[in-house]
């Protein structure tokens, strides 16, 4: 059972901390290697090289190759009104993943693309002109006057390169762009921009939005690169090889065999509590798999053994007074049941004569005994000694700790009374009045 615990433990502290995890060289390595869920997997295209891996969303089913796809911050339908001047309105795209990393996929893929489009109302574009209201930027910074559909064809979009575009109002020649119709139809310019060398889209600029009748709304679509030539059958490629066989993965590895050699010694030699005497208990039978800890045999460093406390038999106290030349006798308990640490509590014996008492803001009657008792339900007082007052002469309990003392004879009956300060008057058993005196 032993190794059993052994092995399931080393298994689950490599797959815990990363050791045996998938990686690719790109999304057509992911497929190639039976890969079919779209999702985003983590692929490092240089593998053995400087550049470290990263995450992208693999496409595994839109074509017959995979497609890596880059997304951004700038993907959805923005309205673009208010900006009148050329490409006054900016809007810097940010992707994902580094610039550095998308130019190692680009540079990786067969072929990339990306979506541009412009919805317009009273809006053009100008590619065509010396100063153009929009245009966009490439991955390097350059300025770009074609449209999506028209890769490499300055001043067109996609209706230009096929002659299709709406007619100039005024000449009634066929436009190079719908929205440089600039009238108050709704126009649209769209297509994929599909140059790997330029792409992707960095920054967006319009203008030409300024009037109140001037609208538009623009969209671009994520990065879209292919491993392959869109074909029927996808190209047979060589099994990559393992990621446990890299050097990076013989390196994490080894990290991983010395970090669980690590625990096992720490277990084994720095460890002997309770938790771990458990745990050899429940799946060895006793403590003793565990060398430091021979628990089985007797108590090992940290074992906690349960001591049975017997109670006193006697409980001595000596008292000593200031100024007298011997101390009062020492008292001794008769054996308790309570446990050693509890001390006896004294009381008083109960008194000879029954008074009344008569609080004269009162005209109920408490008989003496009945306040007496109810003055020992209300007292936490507990003794651990006795001794005699030298003044009076009168024996009393004490607690040496809180300093409390109580009365023993029956001079309790008139300390009692008077706790009733400014008492009225008492009644003997015989119901005869006499005034209530405030002092002991």
């Amino acid at each position: 059972m032993g190794s059993n615990i052994l092995g399931t433990s080393i298994v689950f502290l490599i797959v815990s901390i990363g050791c045996v995890s998938g990686q690719y060289k790109n999304c057509q390595a992911a497929k190639d290697d039976g890969q079919t869920t779209n999702g985003r997997y983590t692929i490092d295209i240089d593998e053995t090289g400087s550049l470290t891996s990263f995450i992208v969303y693999c496409d595994f089913t839109s074509s017959a190759t995979a497609v890596t796809i880059m997304n951004h911050d700038s993907e959805a339908r923005t309205q673009i009104t208010g900006f009148d001047n050329a490409g006054e309105y900016i809007d810097s795209i940010a992707y994902e993943v580094s610039m550095t990393q998308i130019a190692a996929v680009v540079s990786d893929s067969a072929s990339c693309q990306q979506h541009l489009k412009y919805e317009c109302m009273h809006s053009a574009l100008g590619l065509s002109d010396s100063s153009p209201y929009a245009w966009w930027v490439d991955r390097s910074g350059a300025q770009q006057t074609y449209w999506g559909g028209a890769t490499g064809l300055d001043g067109k979009c996609a209706c230009g390169v096929g002659g299709t575009c709406a007619s100039d109002l005024t000449t009634s020649a066929t436009l190079t762009c719908n929205c440089d119709a600039n009238d108050a139809t709704w126009r649209i310019d769209e297509g994929y921009l599909e140059d790997k060398s330029v792409l992707p889209v960095t920054m967006l600029r319009f203008g030409d939005t300024g009037q109140s009748a001037e609208e538009g709304y623009v969209t671009l679509g994520p990065l879209l690169c292919y491993a392959g030539e869109s074909t029927t059958i996808p190209p047979v490629t060589a099994t990559p090889t393992p990621w446990v066989q890299t050097a990076a993965g013989i390196v994490v590895i080894i990290i991983c065999i010395l970090i669980f050699i690590g625990i096992v010694i720490m277990l084994n030699f720095c460890l002997c509590a309770p938790w771990w005497r458990g745990v050899c208990t429940r799946y060895c039978g006793c403590c003793k798999c565990c060398d430091a800890c021979l628990c089985c045999d007797g108590p090992s460093v940290g074992q906690v053994q349960k001591v049975k406390v017997e109670p006193t038999k006697k409980l001595t106290k000596s008292v000593s007074f200031v100024n007298e030349k011997k101390p009062p006798p020492a008292i001794t308990y008769p054996k308790q049941k309570a446990p050693a640490q509890e001390v006896l509590v004294v009381d008083a014996p109960p008194p000879k004569k029954s008074f009344f008492i008569q609080d004269k803001n009162s005209t109920d009657w408490e008989e003496l005994e009945l306040l007496r008792q109810k003055e020992k339900k209300q007292s936490n007082f507990v003794a651990d000694g006795q001794a005699v007052d030298p003044a009076t002469g009168r024996s009393y309990a004490y607690n040496s700790k809180t300093g409390q003392r109580k009365w023993l004879d029956t001079a309790t009956a008139v300390v009692a009374a008077n706790r009733l300060r400014n008492a009225g008057r008492q009644r003997d058993a015989t119901n005869t009045v006499t005034p209530t005196t405030n002092s002991v």
